[in-house]
This record gives structure tokens, C-alpha cells and sequence, in this order.
């Protein structure tokens, strides 16, 4: 049985600055005879301390689950406060399983723990500091938080603090794992002309770009075909040569040559006649493939994504035909 274990877990500095993605994958046997996901909660802990001996509990219920880079993936937000000192936390998830009748039926073992950083908020500080430099026969002391002048000056350093934690976020948002979701596009999605598509979320969008990096280092070839279509399924497809395929039948020519078809019923259109979506001409029978998606887990597929993607991997000028969909 598929275990479905959180492990993976990944997280960043969301946009409002207020809060922490948190990320991971599902643990999955591919080869596994289990079709579907069981219904399940998500238990999430955070705590100050790797005993999690008095953790901050989450449980969540998600709508969907989604394949990305071979592997279910899932996630939560975490609000957070920024304090006067860094804060290291720790966390880890686990999945709860629901029954039919709505009752939990069992749960993964934990994850490996992970940990992130929430930042000081040093407008405090900085408030305290400015108060101190002024001259000394100014009533107002240090301990008066409560005065005008001091609240002026605490304005001003909030800016300061946010001008400071800008900084950092601008030099983490060179990192694919670690960029805030507003810059992905400007930063990396760019490169690749793909901006974010609307069925995937932001941890979705940087796995997706994370693979498109690793796809430009081996360029167009059966692997790349291969490594797509396992990215968004989890499953490796089934890829067959157009020119290996064994009834191939003359139906015909035109100016671009001979054209050509192939009698099964995975090619029939609904009257029982040929499919013109396969039929080729003879120069693409060398170059041509059918990929046949395996859709194990009964996922919602954005075809015209794959389709897409495929297109800018794919070996040479080849043609590729999706099946299974």
C-alpha cells in the first residue's frame, strides 16, 4: 500500500511578509497496484524546539492533491509575528486518514523534521536608538514609549526595519526555493516565457520552473519526454516511435508527401474511421511519438501545460501525439 508520508518539506517567505510557506511531498510507490488518494487530513506541528513539547497544532483538510516533479505535493500557510529576536522553528507533518463515515482510520509516520527562520523585527530597537541620540535636556526618556516624539520616531524605524528585511528578501529571491511568490516570473519564469498558470500553485509554479532548469541542461531527447510527463503524473508514460507502431497503411498523398495511418483502436475516431489527428506524413515517421499518459491517481491534467512543455523539449523537429487523456 502506498504509504502517503510527508517527506520533503520544504519552506519560504511568502508575500505579505507575515507569513511562511510550508511545503512537501508525498511519499508514493509508483509501482504500487493502489489507484487514487484516500482522504486524509494534514497534522502540522511547529514548536521552539525539536521535542515539539508544546507545539503549535494545525490540521487542515485539502480540496486537491497534485503531482509535481514526479511526487504528490501539498502545503499550508503559517502566520508568524516577527519579534525582537530571530526565532528558529522547527516542524513537521504527518497525514491523517479519513473513512467513509468520516472518521480517522490511521495516520503516516512523522516526517523528518525541518526548520526556518522568522526574522527580528528591530524597529524597537532602532526607535530606542534614535531616542538615545538626542540632547539630554530633552524631557522625554528612553522608558516613555508612550510620548509623541517617541511614536514619530518609532514610525520612521519601522520603515527602516522594513527597508532592512526588503533587503534580505531581495537576496534570497535569487534562489528558486526561497523567492517570494511575487518575483518568480520577473526572476526566473521569464526565461522560460511561462508565467504562472492558474491550476498550479506557487510551490507548483517553482517545482515546474525547478525541472524546465534541469531539462536545459540535457536539451531534447526521449528522457526529457519522459521526465515531463512523469512530473505531473508520477508515472513514467508509455513512449512508442510512430515508425515502430506495425500496421502502417498507405491512405493516401498530397505536397508534403505520402501520407500514412495506423489501424488499432486506440486511433479510431467514435464512427470507427481514422483519427486525422494520426495520420502522418512519411518524413514524420522517423521522428514521431505517441505518448500515452498514465494518469494513476485520477488527477486533473492541464493538457495544453504538458503540451507545451513537450513542445520546447521534445528531440529535434519530432512530432508528439498524447494519448491516455
Amino acid at each position: 500500500m502506498i504509504e502517503f508520508k510527508p517527506i520533503n518539506l520544504f519552506s519560504y517567505v511568502s508575500d505579505t511578509q507575515q507569513s511562511q510557506t510550508l511545503y512537501w511531498y508525498l511519499e508514493v510507490d509508483a509501482t504500487s497496484d493502489v489507484t487514487g488518494i484516500p482522504d486524509h487530513e494534514i497534522h502540522v506541528q511547529v514548536d521552539d524546539t525539536t521535542g515539539f513539547t508544546m507545539p503549535e497544532d494545525f490540521l487542515f483538510s485539502l480540496d486537491s492533491t497534485s503531482v509535481i516533479n514526479g511526487n504528490l505535493i501539498e502545503g499550508i500557510s503559517y502566520p508568524f509575528v516577527r519579534e525582537q529576536e530571530d526565532q528558529l522553528k522547527y516542524w513537521k507533518v504527518q497525514n491523517i486518514f479519513i473513512d467513509p463515515t468520516g472518521d480517522p482510520s490511521g495516520a503516516t509516520d512523522w516526517s523528518d523534521i525541518s526548520s526556518f527562520t522568522i526574522f527580528s523585527n528591530d524597529a524597537t530597537a532602532i526607535a530606542d536608538y534614535l531616542l538615545s541620540t538626542l540632547p539630554e535636556d530633552i524631557v522625554y526618556k528612553q522608558d516613555s514609549r508612550d510620548t509623541n516624539i517617541y511614536k514619530s520616531l518609532n514610525t520612521y524605524s519601522n520603515e527602516f526595519d522594513l527597508q532592512k528585511f526588503e533587503l534580505f528578501l531581495t537576496e534570497t529571491d535569487l534562489n528558486l526555493n526561497d523567492i517570494r511568490d511575487s518575483r518568480i516570473y520577473a526572476v526566473f519564469g521569464y526565461l522560460f516565457d511561462l508565467r504562472k498558470p492558474f491550476d498550479l500553485t506557487f510551490p507548483e509554479y517553482k517545482e515546474l520552473l525547478k525541472l524546465l532548469t534541469d531539462l536545459s541542461y540535457y536539451g531534447g531527447t526521449y528522457k526529457a519526454i519522459k521526465d515531463i510527463c512523469k512530473f505531473f503524473t508520477g508515472v513514467d508514460p508509455i513512449i512508442t516511435l510512430i515508425r515502430d507502431l506495425g500496421d502502417l497503411a498507405l491512405v493516401g498523398s498530397d505536397t508534403t508527401g505520402d501520407l500514412y495511418d495506423v489501424t488499432g483502436s486506440f486511433i479510431e475516431d467514435a464512427t470507427g474511421g481514422i483519427d486525422a489527428d494520426y495520420i502522418w506524413a512519411e518524413d514524420e515517421l522517423a521522428t514521431g511519438f505517441l505518448v500515452n499518459l498514465i494518469n494513476k491517481y485520477s488527477l486533473t491534467l492541464n493538457i495544453d501545460l504538458i503540451t507545451y512543455i513537450l513542445e520546447l523539449y521534445k528531440p529535434g523537429n519530432s512530432k508528439i501525439y498524447i494519448l491516455g487523456v
